[in-house]
């Protein structure tokens, strides 16, 4: 029967990867186990040949060489990106992108900021012409259509209704534009 302690222990006691017991362990055994010194015997054997410092110091034959040294000296073809693989292609790209950005974040603010403006300034015309607007109708209505009388005017919106009718209370009252039908019925 043949030993096979060489498989599980040979290598790793050359490289010296074994713990002090085991490698002790397994030296004894090498003095005892003539298949497993065999085996020392022809791995230190074939390691002296192999990494010789003559065989390791060969240069590589000429034609070797020459193709190593065309195969890297050819220039890089790009194959997926097209012209955007030439840097100044991707610079140009960015600045351009990064400009478009910044010039719609302008003007997103300064418009944000013109109709806040605007806003408070129709919010404030509003209010005085609003008033106007509801004084004048307290005149003009009655001498327009007699039967029509001023209800009130809620949130600076002057309302009539039919003498007699009831007003629409003041959530459900119509905004903007007021229209009134003067004729007489």
């Amino acid at each position: 029967m043949e030993c096979n302690k060489w498989d599980e222990n040979g290598l790793l006691f050359m490289a010296r990867e074994l713990s002090q017991p085991l490698a002790s362990e397994f030296e004894k055994h090498l003095i005892s186990c003539q298949s497993c010194s065999s085996e020392l015997n022809q791995y230190t054997l074939e390691k002296k040949q192999f990494y010789a410092t003559a065989i390791l110091c060969e240069s590589t034959p000429e034609h070797l060489d020459n193709k190593i040294i065309s195969l890297c000296s050819k220039p890089m073809v790009p194959t997926s990106l097209g012209l955007f693989s030439m840097p100044w292609v991707k610079r140009a790209v960015f600045s351009a992108l990064v400009f478009a950005l910044g010039v719609g974040a302008g003007g997103y603010f300064s418009f944000a900021y013109y109709q806040s403006k605007t806003s408070s300034a129709y919010a404030h015309a509003k209010s005085t012409s609003t008033s106007q607007a509801a004084a004048t109708a307290q005149v003009s209505a009655p001498a327009a259509a007699p039967d029509l009388a001023l209800d009130s005017a809620q949130k600076g919106i002057p309302s009539f209704s039919k003498k007699g009718e009831k007003a629409l209370p003041a959530k459900t009252a119509p905004q903007g534009i007021i229209t009134v039908d003067l004729k007489k019925e």
